[in-house]
Parts: structure tokens; sequence; C-alpha cells
């Protein structure tokens, strides 16, 4: 059987078993919370062996092709030598080579002290050589046809690229990313624009897109586990009712607030954005300008903080924190099947009840 070299650990796996089940059988710790390939915080990096195609399918795609792994996905077929994943991995350090300025943005041309895998078009975090501010940035060269970087500065930014130097021959800097989605930076909630919610194409464009959308997100290995007690007519309802709210003031959405509708989620940022990119891509299929896509995004992004996190949060209930990811137990009035294994179960019989879920669990599914 396959061998696995970590943290200077050498063990043997069995048929069929994940790198997370054979490190947890080994008593090897690592980073994990879903099991499924959706959080991403399994993620190693292979040094040597064959990383198996289920093993980086559910990568985001700034970490594919780049020798990364999920560990809980991943059975692996030869020896692998892994290593933690670190978050220099994502930081490129780069040589200033040229800088022009005009109107509306600055250009500054950049040479990479490694290969840096991106698409015309991706964002990235300009960092100063101290690692200590950044902003954020559009890649507009072709990885296909430069070896160099081109990076679109906004107009807001361009004092600061002056003040690091940025603008300066043969100055360095760092890159971090690319991330994998359009992102707008919200320091505060966007206010109500019904005019926006008329530009969209009002309410059946809107439904429309929601539905283009959420078809792609259904069909998403990472997204779709999110869904999995929801039907698709149901989200886009509520999606709808909370965006027109949320976009024209009007009280059409009686729900719960991102905070508390996705407390349970563990989503991490690569998550988020590629959450984000398909969301994005819709709107460009529906041939809305620039200016509305970045005006629609806003209203989306400025949630982000209620909705990216490490590990599951507790519900908020009023002026209470309420852990409804547990179980209770409770005696049935009347018999049943079990929710996990479709067992029956008798009269009287104390189970495990979810408090989120509203799933009945028998003696055996409940260790």
């Amino acid at each position: 059987m396959p061998h696995l070299e970590f943290a200077g650990y050498t063990i043997e796996s069995k048929a069929d078993e994940t790198v997370l089940a054979c490190f947890q059988r080994s008593g090897i710790e690592i980073d994990f919370s879903c099991k499924s390939g959706v959080c991403h915080r399994c993620m190693l990096k292979c040094i040597s062996g064959d990383i198996p195609e289920q093993a980086s399918r559910m990568l985001p795609i700034t970490h594919q092709g780049q020798n990364y792994l999920l560990a809980c996905q991943c059975v692996p077929t030869t020896d692998m030598k892994l290593v933690a994943k670190s978050d220099e991995d994502s930081i490129t350090q780069c040589m200033v080579l040229s800088s022009i300025s005009q109107a509306d943005h600055s250009l500054i041309q950049a040479e990479p002290y490694r290969e840096l895998t991106y698409q015309k078009g991706q964002h990235v975090y300009v960092t100063d050589i101290s690692k200590q501010h950044s902003i954020l940035a559009k890649l507009v060269s072709d990885p296909e046809q430069e070896t160099s970087l081109s990076i679109e500065i906004a107009k807001k930014d361009m004092e600061w690229v002056k003040e690091q130097g940025l603008d300066q021959l043969g100055n360095e800097f760092y890159l971090k990313g690319p991330i994998s989605a359009p992102q707008v930076i919200i320091e505060n909630d966007v206010a109500i624009n019904p005019a926006l919610w008329e530009a969209l194409g009002g309410d059946h464009t809107v439904r429309k897109i929601l539905t283009e959308f959420y078809k792609k997100v259904y069909a998403d290995q990472q997204l779709a586990p999110f869904f999995e007690r929801v039907t698709i007519d149901r989200i886009i309802g509520k999606q709808f009712a909370f965006l027109k709210q949320l976009i024209t003031g009007e009280s059409t959405f009686f729900g719960e607030q991102p905070r508390n509708s996705h407390h349970w989620m563990v989503i991490s940022d690569e998550l988020f954005e590629h959450r984000m990119l398909l969301m994005h891509q819709t709107l460009l299929e529906h041939k809305l300008s620039a200016d509305l896509i970045e005006q629609f995004e806003r209203y989306e992004l400025q949630f982000k903080n209620d909705i990216v996190k490490s590990q599951a949060w507790l519900k908020q209930v009023g002026d209470l924190l309420v852990d409804t990811e547990k179980y209770e137990e409770c005696q049935l009035d009347e018999a049943t099947v079990c929710d996990y294994c479709e067992a029956e179960i008798e009269q009287g019989t104390v189970v495990r009840f979810h408090m989120r879920l509203g799933k009945l669990a028998c003696k055996a599914c409940s260790k």
C-alpha cells in the first residue's frame, strides 16, 4: 500500500482510505472541517507522488494545477510526500520595469521572480516590500504572450503607488494571488437605490439572472453541498426577495439575515470568491455594463464578513447565542424511520434529533 510522508512521519495507508482518514487513524493532526471538499481547510501540497484527479477537482481556481490537494478527497495511488499549505505559496516577489500614469489609472510593468499562473483580468493584491500595506489591482497582461506582468492600478491608489516607490524602475514589491473573482473593497453599507433595480431590468430580469446563477451553483461541486436540503425554486425566491428589499427598500423579505442563515457554513475566502465569480459570469452573460455589475456586486460583497469564517458560529436569537449544530435526545411518541439509514425505530425509543437539520438518528447512526 502507498506510504505517506508528512511532518516527519511516514505511515502506510489502507485500501480506499483518504489521506485525512489515514492521518486521523495515525494520530497526525491537520486542519479540517467539512470532510466533503467544500471548506478547503485540509488543503496540502504534494512534493512528490501522483495526485488523483478527485483530490484536486474541488480546489479553488487559484490553486488548481499547482500540486495542491484536498486531504479529505485524496485516496493515494502512489507513495506521496506532503507538506502543509503556506501563505507564502501565493506570494510572488516582483521588480518594477516601467510605470505609466494615465488620467484614470496607472499601469505598472513588472518582472516576477518566479512563474505566476494567472488569467488576464484576474485581480491581485499589490503589497509593499515590508508586507504591511496592500491594494487591489488587476492583471491586464496576457500570460500566453508575455513573460512580464502588466498591472492596472485604480486612480484612487495612484498616490499610494508613488509613496511606495512603485513607479520607480528597479524597486521591488510583492503580489498576493491571483484571486479568482472580481472584488470591490466595501467600507460602508450600500445605500438603497431603486433606480439600480430598474436599470438591471426590474423583477423579470433579476429573477432570470438568479435562476441562471443558481443553476450554476446547483451544478457546482464546491457550492452544491450547501443547498442539499433546499430546492432551487425556494432559494431563488428567497434571494430575489432579499435583493429587492436591499436595493429598493421595499418590504419584500422576511427571512433571516446573512449572518444567521450562513452561521453553520464554513466558507473560506477562496470559496466566497468562487461564488462571486459565478455571479460575475452570469451578469456578463446578460450583457450588463461594467458599472452596473460593479454596483450590483457591492450589495452582495457588503455581507462578506457575515459569511466567510474558519469555523461555524452560534446562531443569534435576540440577545442569545444558540448552538444549533448539536443533537438533543427525545422519546418517540410513535414509530418512525431513521433519517440517515432508514431503519425502523419503534415507539418509545429514545433517539437523537439534530437541532438545525431536523433529522432523527437511530442508536447506530448516533455514534
